[in-house]
């Protein structure tokens, strides 16, 4: 402090500048007193000196500023507090020193204490180094020795933790206010005289009046009358200090009753005495209901227990499972009440036959060991001597910890049951008897009708390859046809025998859907061709080439269902379609739908057209044939792959048949990659339009569609294509000289290639359709996805187009070469299959049975051999198996069976006693020739030949360890 501004100090110091002065004394261990006369006792310079002294080691931040509101003293605590030196302070103003809004305010302090010459105190927030800190102020006057007003004093005492504590207390009393007004529970307060003094809205909601309507009323008026004395008893015992807690009935302001529970706790004041008591109110009437609807039903329960014929019970987890308690049912069931059962007089387990005694004790003892419910059959002996089958349920209660606390089942009497059970497995052996007898009978039937059918079916396609005239062949085609509908009638007999036992089985292999699809329709098309109906294919893009199923019953149930549309189409279309309607990663749902133009169905017959040998008009069996098995065949194979069949079918206007399936999905090829053309397609019927247009998209081409020659040469001469595919049946060839002459004027024209759609098994005509620019030929139904590929790779010239095959087969050893012989003891089956073998270019030798098997065998090498099954003297079975033990691990003879045993199994039979292959009679020409192919061609001379340099190199491996052996 300056000199100059202690020389200023002779003043009186007011009422609170000696309150400061008392700050200072008490840190000296002084009294006011004796630091005033200790200030006093110099002279008044010093006086003043020892006075600026004190103000500055004062531990209170201390300013002093004139009349003109200039700062003119200020102690080391002021300067602390604010981060300021004195010459950065004094002669300022405190509008110069701090924010607009503390100035303003400050001044109006200090303005007020000059015209009043009273002290003020207010409270402020600085802005300091450390951050904000709110401040106490004292302003008070300073005058001097006679009196005059020199300037104003001003204190300042730091309340920042006091007013952040009480923001804090603010914060914590309103979150407990909200906590108290929100609460779920009621809260109610009484005094010393039971009179309510707090309550929070829930409890007034419960009380069902207002807050303000229950302030001052005393508890004992939401009282009933009957419980007034032991509400009295629970306040004299709040009085003496104890907690209580009771479900109660409350009685509303309105007289209405409710069920709370009350959980209260006195309340003392500082010197203990008693003030009055906080309660806790929980409304538990739905508790209440809750309890009691659970007594009624567990009386229900109980009463219903009783009532049945059998034993409820509780016992005990372990030997001998003494019983706390049983139903009334008891008596009955064993002879004995409840009373002897529980109170120790006679066991349960004593009843238990000694015979069962040990398997029951295991069955409950490792129920009770692995936390289980267990069911058990055991039989008693009631008091009256008599033997009873019980049948007991039972599991064991635990605690938390997983411990058995006791047993608690039901038993009732099943002895009737087990008479039935015991009549029952007599009648299922005897059933059992009866089926194994049936299946033997289905097996010896199907045997023995297609040992025949082999022999008209084999013997009539041979003949229809010789030389008949008109009247011969269609005598020779009707008794082939009439053979193929017996041999489809035993199919569908033997399947729906194997369907009605529940044998038959699915196989899952992965196969191409559209393959199955075309190749049925393929099936069918010389048929549909012979009607002259449309029969067409649309195989969706969406549909994936390759699924994982069971193609053998898909093939089954469309061959039944498009066979059945064409049969009973006269005129019109037959549509197959298919596509997606699901797909994820592991699964594809596909929608089969085959649509006729045919004669319909009547709403009241297709309510029973699935029906085993159900035929919707028996002037249309006369006519179509059929055994009425087909439909029904098809919708269980269908519902057993779970699937689903529909018809939708108007009389006169035609059906439409639609199931889905669910099959698996695998890898997918790649797809084909060809080039863009733009495509103009010629054909008259929409379906094959469609079919064409669709097969052609889904390798990326641009199509049109045209229906007839007109709008053929309207597009070629308005537009550009690459290619034409387009119908025979829009002339014969010499009425192409349009299109001949149309290229002749047209330039643009020379270079388009075109593509011949005819009729299946028609020829194309030679040389005339080379000089309109014929490259490939397609035949009608549009369906073999195959022959599309190659039709179009053959119209692009991306490979070369193959010449007429010669023979059977193209191998370099020649057919007639290779040893054949045939197993076979039914004479006609005999010419058959050496008059087949002989038209596609092989001989073969003869054997009637086993043993002839045998001794051929032992005279010739055989490069194949076929071989029936059931012969006299030595079966197929008998004779592969000595022929394997026969040949050893160096060699290996084909063999193929070749059987009327069709039944299922019979493939897997053969196969397991050693056979190669297996063929079906009555034998297709088209199947005997493909496992000729297979097992006669030079790959497969190779596959055999190393397939024997494996065996003898494992059996020269063999020898070297046993002659190692023999050293040892």
């Amino acid at each position: 402090m300056s000199h100059k501004a202690r020389k200023r100090i002779s003043l009186t110091l007011s009422q609170e500048a000696l309150d400061a002065l008392d700050v200072q004394a008490q840190a000296s261990g002084l009294s006011r007193g004796q630091l005033i006369e200790r200030l006093s006792l110099p002279p008044t310079q010093k006086a003043e000196g020892m006075l600026s002294g004190l103000i500055e080691r004062l531990p209170v931040p201390l300013s002093i500023t004139n009349k003109h509101h200039q700062i003119v003293v200020i102690n080391q605590a002021w300067e602390a507090l604010f981060g300021l030196q004195s010459i950065d302070v004094l002669g300022k103003s405190s509008a110069e020193l701090f924010p607009a809004q503390v100035a303003e305010k400050v001044c109006a302090m200090n303005q007020q204490v000059l015209q009043t010459q009273q002290s003020v105190v207010f409270e402020e927030w600085f802005q300091q180094a450390k951050g904000q800190c709110c401040c106490r102020i004292i302003k008070f006057p300073l005058f001097d020795a006679v009196g005059n007003l020199e300037g104003i004093g001003g204190l300042l005492v730091d309340i920042t933790e006091s007013k952040e504590a009480m923001a804090a207390l603010t914060r914590t009393e309103e979150r407990f206010r909200q906590i108290v007004e929100t609460a779920n529970e009621g809260i109610w307060m009484i005094d010393a005289n039971d009179q309510t003094t707090y309550l929070n809205q829930r409890m007034a909601e419960m009380l069902g009046c207002s807050i303000e309507e229950a302030y001052g009323r005393p508890s004992l008026e939401f009282t009933l009358p009957e419980d007034f004395e032991m509400i009295q008893q629970r306040l004299e015992r709040r009085k003496q200090g104890k907690v209580e807690n009771t479900d109660l009935r409350l009685k509303r302001y309105d007289g209405s009753t409710l069920w709370i529970n009350s959980s209260s706790s006195p309340i003392y004041g500082p010197h203990q005495e008693y003030l009055g008591a906080l309660a806790m109110i929980t409304d538990i009437s739905e508790r209440k209901k809750a309890e009691d609807n659970l007594k009624e039903s567990q009386s229900k329960l109980a009463a219903l227990i009783d009532s049945l014929p059998g034993m409820a019970f509780t016992g005990e987890c372990f030997y001998p499972w003494n019983m706390s308690y049983v139903s009334e049912g008891c008596l009955e069931l064993t002879g004995y009440t409840s009373g002897e059962l529980t109170d120790g007089s006679i066991s349960f387990t004593l009843l238990v036959l000694y015979e069962d005694l040990q398997r029951v004790s295991q069955v409950i003892n490792l129920a009770i060991e692995c936390g289980e419910a267990y069911v058990i059959e055991y039989r008693i002996r009631t008091k009256t001597g008599q033997v009873r089958w019980l049948w007991e349920k039972a599991r064991a209660v635990t605690d938390a910890e997983d411990n058995p606390l006791f047993i608690e089942g039901f038993i009732t009497d099943i002895t009737a049951l087990k008479h039935v059970e015991s009549e029952l497995i007599d009648a299922r052996n005897t059933a059992l008897e009866a089926n194994k007898l049936k299946s033997q009978f289905l097996a010896n039937m199907s045997h023995e009708i297609r040992t025949p059918m082999n022999g008209v079916i084999g013997m009539t396609g041979l003949l229809l390859e010789t030389a008949l005239n008109p009247e011969q062949r269609e005598y020779a085609q009707t008794v082939r046809v009439s053979g193929q509908s017996l041999l489809c009638l035993v199919n569908d007999i033997l399947d729906f025998s194997k369907i009605e036992a529940g044998r038959l089985e699915f196989a899952t292999v992965v196969f191409e859907v559209r393959q199955v699809v075309e190749e049925i329709v393929e099936l069918l098309a010389a048929q549909a061709e012979a009607k002259k109906i449309i029969l067409v294919c649309l195989v969706e893009a969406n549909v994936p080439l390759r699924v994982s199923g069971d193609p053998g019953r898909l093939r089954q149930i469309l061959i039944n269902l498009i066979g059945n549309a064409v049969k009973f189409t006269t005129h019109g279309e037959v549509l197959v379609q298919v596509q997606t309607v699901f797909q994820d990663k592991d699964q594809v749902s596909l929608r089969f739908e085959v649509k006729d133009s045919g004669i319909g169905i009547g709403e009241e017959d297709c309510k029973s057209l699935f029906h085993p040998f159900f035929q919707a008009d028996s002037s249309s069996t006369r006519r179509h044939g059929g055994t009425g098995l087909g439909l029904a065949i098809s919708q269980q194979l269908t519902e057993l792959m779970g699937g689903q069949i529909t018809l939708k079918s108007t009389l006169g206007v035609g059906s439409t048949f639609e199931f889905t399936l669910a099959f698996g999905t695998v890898l997918q090829p790649e797809a084909l990659i060809l080039p863009v053309l733009h495509v103009l397609v010629a054909c008259e019927h929409s379906a094959n339009r469609l079919s064409l247009q669709g097969a052609l998209k889904a390798f990326g081409m641009q199509v049109q569609l045209v229906s007839n020659g007109i709008e053929v040469q309207q597009f070629l001469t308005a537009q550009t294509f690459d290619l034409l595919f387009v119908e025979d049946t829009f002339g014969h060839p010499e009425g192409f000289t349009w299109l001949k002459q149309l290229k002749a004027r047209s330039p643009a024209l020379a270079n388009l290639r075109l593509v011949v759609i005819h009729p299946f098994g028609s020829r194309v005509h030679g040389q005339s359709w080379m000089d309109v620019g014929v490259v490939a030929s397609l035949s009608k139904p549009l369906v073999r996805h195959s022959q599309l590929v190659e039709c179009l790779h053959r119209a692009l010239g991306t490979v070369e187009v193959a010449g007429p095959v010669s023979s059977a087969h193209s191998n370099t050893k020649s057919s007639g070469l290779y040893r054949i012989l045939v197993v076979e003891d039914n004479a006609v089956n005999q010419r058959v299959a050496l008059r087949q073998l002989e038209k596609l270019g092989y001989r073969a030798d003869l054997a009637a049975n086993g043993l002839e098997a045998l001794a051929a065998c032992e005279r010739s090498h055989y490069d194949l051999i076929f071989m029936d099954c059931q012969m006299p003297e030595m079966d197929g079975y008998e004779a592969t198996a000595e022929i394997r033990r026969r040949e050893g691990a160096t060699q290996h003879i084909p063999i193929v069976a070749m059987t009327a045993h069709a039944m299922k199994g019979d493939r897997e039979h053969c196969l397991a006693v050693g056979m190669d292959d297996y063929l079906a009679k009555p034998v297709k020409s088209e199947a005997l020739r493909a496992v000729l192919k297979h097992w006669l061609t030079e790959s497969t001379d190779l596959k055999r030949s190393e397939r024997q340099a494996s065996l003898a190199k494992i059996a020269s491996v063999s020898d070297d360890k046993a002659k190692s052996i023999e050293k040892r």
